[in-house]
């Protein structure tokens, strides 16, 4: 919510040369008096700063929202391009004006998130399909601000920014960021030692990321002390990270959230267990032991959206039709625009595998994802329990199972690790297998194990198990 200040007090205003995007690939330093005058600009000549930056790419998306265009349509890839699909169909002076006056200073921060809360613009997102295909999800600027807290006391923040701007999780920082005033520090896509190097210059002291961009970090020796929150989220979180996390992040209160393409934020805990709130309770199922929710927590898909405008012009013409005294029985009719709800499609299974750690109240524990497993010999091998198995070994910092096809068995197991590099001498592969065959099953037990600098990531820095 926006700041509530008693009426004798000022209200917070930008300074021109207040900070906003740090890029060292592209060595930007961009203020906020620059972005406003880069909007004001590029709304007027409806193009985006001339360069290839991730900065100006994100200058065109923030200008079709500030600027009211229907619709927004982000890249769904991850190599750098930030060139969206956009139509310029609103007049857009109105508000140029007012981002004028806030490149000089001269308009309050209120003003500036009214900009963008009440931006008319839908964002087409793509999910990152890292275990199956990707979809598309229309959200509003409501369902993408959703989480976002607007105070006095969150002014001095600084975020690392670990996601691409086209991923959910991106635009939940970006605007958390953009809606405060804040400073964003781009760290996605940066080798290891630059963003050690980003958190301890710019003082990070808030940073979201998946699990898996957090093990790239924790596998060296840098603390940073200022960072003050840390959230994490996109993949089931681990446990057996937190000692890492108070010795690299000595001062950060952790939290985990559930959130999707397809819903956006869902639950948040501080632990690896999700409390079920009261209100939800009825918006969810858990059959055999897959998480379903309920259609009305799902934002729209593209291909909702085309069956929708589709009906809407069927319906059109059939009231026209019934103008123009055409027959159409009352019986015809009542059937083909009544909304029966179908129990069968009220609920959507979201492909993660839970199980209920507490009846009452109710809560739950993310397992992995239906996709992920694969058969050996008639068995069932689910890689993530193997991974948590393989991560307990003293030198290993990260594990990736993964089935190999074979005519005979349907699949191998195997194996990418990363290595602790401190202690990367002392490794024994014969050593390591005979530590594993204590803990797993004779079907879980790799027959290739690979060793790699770093585990791939996909465009959303998930583990990309394909």
């Amino acid at each position: 919510m926006v700041d509530s200040l008693p009426a004798n007090v000022p209200p917070f205003r930008f300074q021109p040369e207040r900070i906003f995007w740090v890029d060292t690939d592209f060595d930007q330093v961009v203020s906020y008096g620059q972005l406003f005058f880069d909007l004001a600009n590029t709304i007027k000549n409806r193009l985006p700063p001339g360069d290839v930056s991730v900065y100006s790419g994100l200058v065109e998306w923030l200008a079709a929202i500030v600027s009211g265009q229907p619709k927004l349509i982000l890249p769904s890839d991850s190599q750098g391009n930030m060139k969206a699909e956009l139509q310029w169909r609103v007049q857009t002076s109105d508000c140029i004006e007012p981002l004028e006056q806030l490149s000089c200073g001269e308009m309050a921060l209120s003003q500036w998130q009214s900009m963008i809360l009440n931006s008319p613009t839908r964002v087409l997102l793509t999910t990152s399909g890292s275990t199956g295909m990707q979809q598309q999800f229309w959200h509003s600027l409501a369902s993408l601000t959703r989480g976002v807290r607007m105070d006095s006391k969150h002014r001095q923040d600084v975020w690392g920014l670990a996601y691409p701007l086209n991923h959910l999780a991106g635009l939940q920082v970006l605007f958390q960021a953009l809606l405060n005033g804040n400073r964003l520090i781009r760290l996605y896509g940066q080798s290891i030692d630059l963003i050690h190097q980003n958190l301890a210059d710019q003082q990070v002291s808030h940073l979201s990321c998946t699990p898996t961009f957090l093990r790239l970090l924790l596998s060296s020796n840098h603390v940073h002390s200022s960072l003050m929150r840390l959230t994490n989220g996109g993949e089931r979180y681990d446990s057996q990270l937190d000692a890492h996390i108070v010795r690299m992040f000595p001062n950060a209160e952790r939290r985990n959230i559930y959130a999707a393409t397809e819903t956006g934020n869902l639950f948040s805990s501080d632990n690896e267990q999700f409390k079920v709130p009261d209100t939800m309770k009825n918006l969810l199922k858990i059959m055999d032991g897959q998480l379903w929710l309920h259609r009305s927590l799902r934002q729209p898909q593209v291909e909702e959206t085309k069956e929708s405008e589709s009906k809407e012009k069927e319906t059109k013409q059939l009231e026209k039709n019934q103008t123009e005294h055409l027959k159409v029985s009352p019986a015809a009719s009542t059937s083909e625009f009544a909304s029966t709800p179908d129990p069968a499609t009220e609920f959507w299974p979201t492909g993660d595998r839970v199980e209920i750690v507490i009846e009452e109240p109710l809560t739950i524990r993310f397992l992995s994802r239906t996709s992920e497993g694969f058969n050996v010999a008639g068995n069932r091998v689910d890689p993530l329990p193997l991974e948590q198995v393989a991560r307990q070994h003293p030198l290993v910092v990260d594990a990736k199972f993964y089935g190999v096809p074979n005519s005979v068995t349907e699949n191998l197991v195997g194996c990418d690790l990363m290595i602790d590099p401190q202690g990367s001498q002392n490794w024994d592969e014969p050593t390591f297998r005979q530590w594993l065959q204590s803990q797993l099953e004779r079907h879980e037990l790799p027959r290739f194990i690979r060793l790699v600098n770093q585990m791939p990531m996909n465009r959303t820095t998930k583990l990309d198990r394909r």
